[in-house]
């Protein structure tokens, strides 16, 4: 370590942190492991930045959203300006959506709070229905929240995806409570005679359609008699598209006793990106019928 560097400790892991003060500026050094910048950063560097700031305070509010791209959210987001007008707006985009940071700066915590609630209230007037979260937390943790709000039950069928879903819902605390089962129905003889998908229905329209979609979420929730069914078949790649039926072609599908809404997508990443991305929808899809039959 540099003899003039003052050490933060790392309560986490091995490398510590370093600050260096030098003309009245200060440097400071964190590792870059996520989880071990962030508890040094909470414990050393924010109560420093907080105490040479004088007790201004700063409030940061992340509002999640998936499934629409950050330059339609740029359109549809047209009162921008009024927006930065009393926070500071950023748009950061991933595979899995665009995170839409809030942050506010003011002479005390409760002006900080007030600036960012009156944001947010402009943010979602324009693009509520995209968000799905007002913090950093992933799809399939916001949809387990609510299936347990509502003690309902889940059951999923998966085809390109091979398990993904039921994996990320399943790595949630507390799973057992929705998600009562999951079928990997890869081939069209496991869609037949798991899921009960007709013969007729793959000959006709295939194993990816719209039509299989929504015979593998009633046959799965049929299956599991839980309360939701949803299902994913398409074509992750690199192979196996054609001009009618591409690389990347999607149908996810979400059932309940009343209706079964199906949506197509074309992804266009490699196949794992095609993979993550279809789990993505087809967790939106569901969680959007959460929200349409909420009381």
């Amino acid at each position: 370590m540099p003899d003039n560097a003052e050490i933060m400790r790392n309560e986490l892991g091995t490398a510590p942190g370093m600050i260096f003060s030098r003309n009245g500026l200060t440097c400071y050094v964190m590792p870059g492991v996520p989880r071990e910048m962030k508890a040094m950063m909470t414990a050393h560097v924010i109560p420093r930045l907080q105490k040479q700031s004088g007790g201004r305070a700063i409030k940061i509010r992340n509002l999640m959203t998936t499934g629409v791209p950050e330059s339609t959210l740029y359109e549809q987001l047209d009162n921008l300006a009024e927006i930065e007008k009393v926070v500071r707006v950023a748009f950061l985009p991933s595979l899995f959506g665009v995170k839409i940071r809030l942050m506010a700066v003011a002479d005390d915590a409760a002006e900080a709070e007030a600036r960012v609630a009156a944001a947010e209230k402009l943010v979602r007037e324009k693009i509520g229905a995209a968000i799905y979260a007002d913090e950093d937390i992933p799809l399939e943790e916001a949809v387990a929240r609510l299936l347990l709000e509502r003690g309902e039950t889940l059951a999923v069928a998966e085809s390109c995806t091979g398990g993904l879903v039921a994996n990320l819902l399943t790595n949630i605390p507390g799973s057992s409570k929705y998600f009562e089962r999951g079928v990997v129905s890869y081939s069209n003889a496991a869609k037949m005679q798991l899921l009960k998908v007709p013969a007729e229905t793959i000959e006709r329209h295939g194993a990816v359609s719209a039509e299989t979609a929504q015979s593998m979420a009633k046959g799965v929730r049929d299956l599991a008699a839980t309360d939701y069914g949803i299902a994913i078949t398409g074509i992750a790649g690199p192979g196996g598209g054609t001009p009618q039926k591409p690389v990347g072609l999607v149908y996810v599908a979400c059932g309940d006793e009343g209706e079964i809404v199906v949506e197509r997508h074309t992804f266009a990443n490699d196949r794992l990106g095609n993979k993550q991305r279809s789990a993505q929808a087809v967790l939106n899809l569901l969680r959007k019928q959460l929200l349409k039959k909420q009381p």
